[in-house]
């Protein structure tokens, strides 16, 4: 009776081991293929295929590393893995190319299940529907981002889209960058590195949500938007804010609600009319870097309320460009610490009139309103 109660945990322990084991694959050869096609995997890197068709178990680990090309791979049905590891400088795209949307998820609780190493780029494609990369909702769950990740819009109209469940981490490293290639949509709730870059480039008619974070630097790079966008967040970026462009619109911070932005490092507008505030918002903008304008027109309020730029460093107006202190009846103020250098125009409206004070270590300019 003993003999057969030991045979029997010894069968169950063995069944264990083999439903709990871990297997880890290599893509290799670059290419087009599907997720599980065992003719592009292998269990070393570089190393011969696998063959057949791959049954993925939830704590797999899927590997793309210098051995792997740069491919597209394709999936069809929700997929659940447990850790997905890019390195050596390769360019992964992953694509659903089901008629329905689908969800690639990473479930391993470990500071490793996602990692994109310093150099390689992963590219979250839609295709006719959207593909999803989802971080698994569990403590540990963490995504560590040291290169660059992309989602894009398909050819047919599906789009890219980089999530977590609220118990999972993603974390954008020193040097990493986001870029968020569609409209609309949602930015992932992430820890944002002072020196992280987190771009929109895909806007055309409607922001994404999730703004409301505190970023590295931040990019508004969308010449392709057709619609005013109002951002209507208050939001933090630790190191530079830029806008590269806003197609033939506006890119406006705030519309009738109140906001605010910090800016840590430098604020600079290249292109495009980026305004503060509008209708009746009352909206705070604080450099405390240096505040440039090279192309482009920026209004620090377009209507009522009272709407202030404090800038802690240096003010430059370059290239004949025009700064609105307003175009509406709000009241607002523009005060620079640093120095003050300009090639322009800062434009108040008729009925107003301008205070200035100047030391050498210090200019304040004030715009009331009257």
């Amino acid at each position: 009776m003993k003999i057969k109660k030991l045979i029997l945990l010894v069968v169950m322990a063995l069944i264990s081991t083999l439903s709990f084991s871990q297997v880890t694959r290599y893509w290799i050869g670059g290419g087009t293929a599907h997720f599980t096609n065992g003719a592009k995997w292998s269990l070393t890197s570089g190393g011969p295929p696998i063959g057949g068709t791959i049954s993925w178990a939830n704590n797999d680990i899927a590997r793309f590393d210098a051995n792997s090309g740069s491919p597209t791979v394709n999936y069809s049905s929700s997929t659940d893995i447990g850790k997905l590891q890019i390195s050596g400088s390769i360019t992964l795209t992953i694509k659903n190319t089901h008629s329905v949307s689908r969800t690639f998820t990473v479930r391993a609780s470990t500071s490793d299940a996602l990692t994109v190493a310093a150099g390689s780029t992963l590219i979250i494609s839609g295709e006719s529907k959207n593909t999803t990369i989802r971080m698994y909702n569990d403590y540990g769950v963490t995504a560590n981002i040291s290169g660059t990740v992309k989602v894009v819009t398909g050819a047919d109209g599906g789009i890219g889209k980089f999530e977590k469940g609220s118990n999972a981490t993603i974390n954008f490293n020193s040097g990493s960058k986001y870029q968020h290639d569609v409209n609309s949509d949602a930015l992932p709730e992430a820890t944002w590195h002072t020196t992280s870059t987190c771009e929109i480039t895909g806007v055309t008619s409607s922001k994404p949500s999730n703004i409301n974070q505190s970023f590295g630097h931040f990019i508004w790079n969308c010449p392709g938007q057709t619609s005013d966008i109002s951002i209507n967040d208050s939001f933090t970026v630790k190191g530079n804010f830029t806008v590269a462009s806003t197609g033939f619109s506006e890119l406006r911070i705030s519309y009738s609600t109140s906001r605010s932005i910090i800016i840590n490092g430098n604020f600079l507008l290249n292109a495009g009319t980026f305004i503060l505030s509008k209708s009746g918002a009352s909206s705070t903008m604080h450099v405390n870097g240096n505040f440039t304008i090279n192309g482009g027109d920026f209004y620090i309020s377009q209507g009522g309320g009272l709407s202030l730029l404090n800038i802690d460093g240096n003010f430059m107006l370059n290239n004949n460009r025009t700064i609105w202190m307003s175009s509406g009846s709000g009241y607002t103020g523009l005060n620079v610490k640093g120095h003050f250098a300009m090639s322009g125009d800062i434009r108040p409206v008729s009925y107003t009139h301008l205070r200035a004070h100047e030391t050498v270590l210090d200019l304040v300019c004030r715009l009331l309103l009257e």
